[in-house]
Protein backbone atom coordinates (compact mmCIF):
# COMPACT_ATOMS: atom_id res chain seq x y z
CA UNK A 1 0.00 0.00 0.00
CA UNK A 2 1.34 3.43 -0.90
CA UNK A 3 1.64 5.81 2.01
CA UNK A 4 1.48 9.59 1.89
CA UNK A 5 5.26 9.71 2.33
CA UNK A 6 5.74 7.30 -0.61
CA UNK A 7 3.47 9.40 -2.84
CA UNK A 8 5.24 12.64 -1.96
CA UNK A 9 8.68 11.10 -2.39
CA UNK A 10 7.65 9.62 -5.76
CA UNK A 11 6.46 13.06 -6.82
CA UNK A 12 9.76 14.58 -5.66
CA UNK A 13 11.72 11.92 -7.53
CA UNK A 14 9.79 12.58 -10.73
CA UNK A 15 10.39 16.31 -10.39
CA UNK A 16 14.16 16.12 -9.87
CA UNK A 17 14.31 15.12 -6.21
CA UNK A 18 13.83 16.80 -2.86
CA UNK A 19 16.92 18.95 -3.37
CA UNK A 20 15.15 20.66 -6.26
CA UNK A 21 11.75 20.95 -4.60
CA UNK A 22 11.60 22.58 -1.17
CA UNK A 23 8.01 21.37 -0.76
CA UNK A 24 9.17 17.74 -0.68
CA UNK A 25 10.36 17.86 2.90
CA UNK A 26 8.09 15.79 5.13
CA UNK A 27 7.53 16.10 8.84
CA UNK A 28 7.19 12.79 10.61
CA UNK A 29 4.95 12.04 13.57
CA UNK A 30 7.85 12.53 16.01
CA UNK A 31 8.43 16.12 14.95
CA UNK A 32 7.92 18.78 17.56
CA UNK A 33 6.82 21.40 15.03
CA UNK A 34 3.17 20.92 14.23
CA UNK A 35 0.70 23.54 13.14
CA UNK A 36 -2.49 24.31 14.96
CA UNK A 37 -5.34 22.79 12.97
CA UNK A 38 -8.71 24.44 12.98
CA UNK A 39 -11.14 22.85 10.51
CA UNK A 40 -13.36 25.19 8.59
CA UNK A 41 -17.02 24.24 8.62
CA UNK A 42 -19.16 24.31 5.52
CA UNK A 43 -22.80 25.10 6.19
CA UNK A 44 -24.93 21.98 6.20
CA UNK A 45 -26.37 21.54 2.70
CA UNK A 46 -30.10 21.91 2.38
CA UNK A 47 -32.13 18.82 1.64
CA UNK A 48 -30.20 16.53 4.00
CA UNK A 49 -31.65 14.88 7.08
CA UNK A 50 -30.99 16.81 10.29
CA UNK A 51 -27.56 16.00 11.69
CA UNK A 52 -26.19 14.68 8.37
CA UNK A 53 -23.34 16.71 6.98
CA UNK A 54 -20.54 16.40 4.47
CA UNK A 55 -16.86 16.54 5.44
CA UNK A 56 -14.90 19.54 4.26
CA UNK A 57 -11.16 19.16 4.65
CA UNK A 58 -10.17 22.81 4.72
CA UNK A 59 -7.74 23.69 7.50
CA UNK A 60 -5.72 26.71 8.46
CA UNK A 61 -2.37 26.42 10.20
CA UNK A 62 -0.70 28.98 12.38
CA UNK A 63 2.65 27.22 11.86
CA UNK A 64 3.02 25.49 8.53
CA UNK A 65 5.16 22.34 8.31
CA UNK A 66 5.05 22.24 4.51
CA UNK A 67 6.17 24.54 1.76
CA UNK A 68 3.61 27.34 1.81
CA UNK A 69 4.37 28.00 -1.85
CA UNK A 70 3.41 24.49 -3.03
CA UNK A 71 1.55 25.04 -6.29
CA UNK A 72 -1.88 23.52 -6.76
CA UNK A 73 -0.55 21.37 -9.64
CA UNK A 74 1.95 19.68 -7.32
CA UNK A 75 -0.77 19.01 -4.74
CA UNK A 76 -2.93 17.59 -7.52
CA UNK A 77 -0.18 15.14 -8.57
CA UNK A 78 0.22 13.90 -5.00
CA UNK A 79 -3.54 13.56 -4.44
CA UNK A 80 -4.01 11.69 -7.73
CA UNK A 81 -1.25 9.23 -6.78
CA UNK A 82 -2.83 8.63 -3.38
CA UNK A 83 -6.23 8.07 -4.97
CA UNK A 84 -4.80 5.51 -7.42
CA UNK A 85 -2.87 3.80 -4.62
CA UNK A 86 -6.12 3.39 -2.68
CA UNK A 87 -8.04 1.97 -5.64
CA UNK A 88 -10.00 5.04 -6.76
CA UNK A 89 -10.82 5.92 -10.33
CA UNK A 90 -10.56 9.66 -10.69
CA UNK A 91 -11.11 12.36 -13.25
CA UNK A 92 -9.45 15.73 -13.58
CA UNK A 93 -10.42 18.16 -16.34
CA UNK A 94 -7.33 18.50 -18.50
CA UNK A 95 -8.11 21.98 -19.82
CA UNK A 96 -10.47 23.83 -17.50
CA UNK A 97 -10.74 26.72 -19.98
CA UNK A 98 -13.05 24.47 -22.01
CA UNK A 99 -15.15 23.35 -19.06
CA UNK A 100 -17.96 24.77 -17.00
CA UNK A 101 -16.61 27.46 -14.65
CA UNK A 102 -16.13 26.21 -11.11
CA UNK A 103 -16.18 22.45 -11.84
CA UNK A 104 -14.21 20.66 -9.07
CA UNK A 105 -10.57 19.72 -9.68
CA UNK A 106 -11.05 15.99 -9.07
CA UNK A 107 -14.02 13.64 -8.91
CA UNK A 108 -13.05 10.18 -7.64
CA UNK A 109 -15.02 6.99 -7.08
CA UNK A 110 -14.33 3.65 -5.42
CA UNK A 111 -16.91 1.00 -4.59
CA UNK A 112 -19.79 3.50 -4.65
CA UNK A 113 -17.97 6.11 -2.57
CA UNK A 114 -17.63 9.45 -4.38
CA UNK A 115 -15.12 12.15 -3.45
CA UNK A 116 -15.48 15.62 -4.95
CA UNK A 117 -12.25 17.52 -4.41
CA UNK A 118 -11.32 21.15 -4.92
CA UNK A 119 -7.59 21.83 -4.53
CA UNK A 120 -6.19 25.17 -3.48
CA UNK A 121 -2.79 26.60 -2.65
CA UNK A 122 -2.48 27.84 0.92
CA UNK A 123 -3.52 31.33 -0.11
CA UNK A 124 -5.98 30.36 -2.84
CA UNK A 125 -9.67 31.16 -2.49
CA UNK A 126 -12.70 29.17 -3.58
CA UNK A 127 -14.45 31.19 -6.28
CA UNK A 128 -18.18 31.89 -6.34
CA UNK A 129 -18.62 29.39 -9.19
CA UNK A 130 -16.60 26.73 -7.35
CA UNK A 131 -18.65 27.25 -4.19
CA UNK A 132 -21.86 26.85 -6.20
CA UNK A 133 -20.67 23.52 -7.62
CA UNK A 134 -19.46 22.31 -4.22
CA UNK A 135 -22.80 23.27 -2.65
CA UNK A 136 -24.69 21.31 -5.33
CA UNK A 137 -22.42 18.27 -4.87
CA UNK A 138 -23.03 18.57 -1.13
CA UNK A 139 -26.70 17.84 -1.73
CA UNK A 140 -25.77 14.38 -3.04
CA UNK A 141 -24.24 11.37 -1.32
CA UNK A 142 -20.75 12.53 -2.41
CA UNK A 143 -18.15 13.66 0.11
CA UNK A 144 -17.11 17.22 -0.71
CA UNK A 145 -13.57 18.38 0.15
CA UNK A 146 -11.44 21.48 -0.23
CA UNK A 147 -7.80 20.50 0.29
CA UNK A 148 -4.67 22.58 0.68
CA UNK A 149 -1.01 21.57 1.09
CA UNK A 150 -1.40 21.82 4.88
CA UNK A 151 -3.86 18.91 4.67
CA UNK A 152 -0.96 16.68 3.63
CA UNK A 153 0.83 17.39 6.92
CA UNK A 154 -2.27 17.09 9.07
CA UNK A 155 -3.21 13.70 7.62
CA UNK A 156 -6.64 14.90 6.46
CA UNK A 157 -6.06 13.80 2.86
CA UNK A 158 -4.57 10.41 3.64
CA UNK A 159 -7.36 9.65 6.14
CA UNK A 160 -10.04 10.71 3.65
CA UNK A 161 -8.86 8.44 0.83
CA UNK A 162 -8.60 5.28 2.96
Amino acid sequence: MTTLKDAVEANCHNQGGPDHMPSCHLMDSTSTTHGFIEPAVMPEPTGLPKGVSRPVGTVSLSQATHDEDMPEKELQTIVERLLRAHGYKSYHVFDSRRSEAGWPDIVAIREGRILVIELKSEKGNVSKEQREWLDEWGKTSAEVWVWRPADLDSGVIEDAVK
